[in-house]
């Protein structure tokens, strides 16, 4: 089959369901921010087949190629069938250089059909686990009552019994200093799980304002204290203490090149299809002036391009605040919905960045610390999770 090409490729996220076996306190679905639309929040918005998925896919890679293809939830693997069933039509839609990935909660246990789908199609796996089980449990609670901690250690466990790797995706926020539980301690936490995990911020901590300034300094302080127990192990050249936090390597990768974002968030190279075959920018942009078509099926591919080029100069970091600049080595992952610049996670990445600037200011190019520190970042871009992944580097934890 020939599919013509008329720009780069695309990341396409095939929002798969909105249900999901978990009530997290923090889950964007109930935050109230309006983010998730009340139809889309019903339980019947679904896709009703494979095909439909499919036939989605295929009219966007008339437009563009398709790279990638994320499952997104709800919880995805509450619909594993059409998962594997979409995979096995991949031949519809690429010409077989697609890459499939998926976010899981992992409270589902991974059975032997799940484990065999992940290996043989090599699924990009990412899975949410915010530290040990007194933090997890504190957040992620089972609609059925049960251990979602238990859960997701299980099935950790039954990959690493394979060999897969995968990565893991931690929410921080207060519930480490009302356990005793440091940002390194956490780290150090899921470490032991997966040489690749994300500890993402989150936008607001909860108590009265005084409880919040007080969670906010002293998780600065962790923080500051976090990462410059990094640079001491790559000062001092030990191999064995290396941590590859995905935010805190991309933030010293990213000043180290002097690289610049271009865009807001990596919604610039995504297109999110929901089950009515509307298309957005994001799952998260669910905003007309996001929309890239109301029905992907139905639209000519020039038209699809034409709007995905037209949402990506509009997500161009100009065009927006300048506030937006100043956490662009962060990543592109500051979600052009929130424009709270005095929020939790603003201010740690803001802060993040000013921490890793300092630290870096101490290497001498050419030095024992500085080959050191470029050993360091060879050796957490050559993890065998980001060659699954694939050469992406938006890519890297999404």
């Amino acid at each position: 089959m020939l599919f013509k090409k008329y720009m780069e490729n695309i990341f396409v996220t095939i929002v798969l369901t909105t249900q999901c076996n978990l009530d997290c306190k923090y889950c964007m679905n109930n935050s109230g921010k309006g983010l998730i639309p009340e139809d889309v929040k019903s339980s019947s918005f679904e896709w009703s087949s494979a095909e439909d998925i499919v036939e989605c896919l295929m009219s966007i890679s008339k437009a563009r190629n398709i790279a990638y293809v994320s499952f997104f939830g709800g919880e995805p693997l509450l619909k594993m069938d059409l998962i594997n069933s979409v995979i096995s039509q991949k031949s519809k839609f690429s010409d077989g250089s697609v890459r499939f990935a998926f976010t899981t909660n992992a409270y589902l246990p991974f059975n032997q059909e799940i484990i065999n789908s992940i290996i043989n199609n090599n699924i990009i796996l990412n899975i949410s686990l915010d530290g040990p089980k007194v933090i997890h449990n504190s957040s992620r609670i089972a609609k059925d009552g049960g251990d979602c901690f238990n859960n997701v250690i299980d099935n950790l466990n039954i990959l690493k019994g394979n060999d897969y790797k995968c990565a893991l995706i931690s929410v921080l926020d207060e519930r480490g200093i009302d356990h005793g539980k440091s940002i390194r301690d956490i780290s150090d936490f899921l470490s032991k799980y997966s040489a690749v995990y994300k500890i993402n911020p989150a936008y607001a901590l909860n108590g009265s304002q005084k409880d919040i300034v007080e969670y906010s300094e002293k998780l600065l302080e962790e923080q500051s204290t976090f990462i410059d127990s990094i640079f001491d192990s790559i000062r001092n050249r030990d191999e064995m203490q290396y941590i590859y936090e995905n935010n805190v390597l991309l933030t010293i990768s990213n000043i180290v090149k002097q690289k610049k974002k271009v865009y807001v968030c990596g919604a610039s190279g995504v297109i999110a299809v929901f089950p009515d075959k509307r298309a957005y920018a994001c799952y998260n942009l669910m905003d007309d002036s996001f929309l890239i078509s109301d029905n992907v099926v139905k639209e000519k591919p020039s038209i699809i391009d034409s709007s995905l080029h037209e949402k990506m100069n509009r997500l161009r970091i100009e065009n927006y605040p300048v506030e937006y600049r100043e956490v662009e080595l962060y990543g592109n992952d500051y979600c052009p919905l929130e424009n709270n610049f005095q929020s939790f996670a603003y201010i740690y990445r803001k802060k993040m960045i000013e921490n890793v600037t300092k630290n870096l200011q101490s290497f001498i190019v050419g030095s024992a610390e500085h080959l050191s520190l470029v050993n360091y970042l060879n050796k957490g871009f050559n993890n065998p999770y980001f060659k699954n992944a694939g050469p992406m580097e938006s890519l890297l934890i999404k």
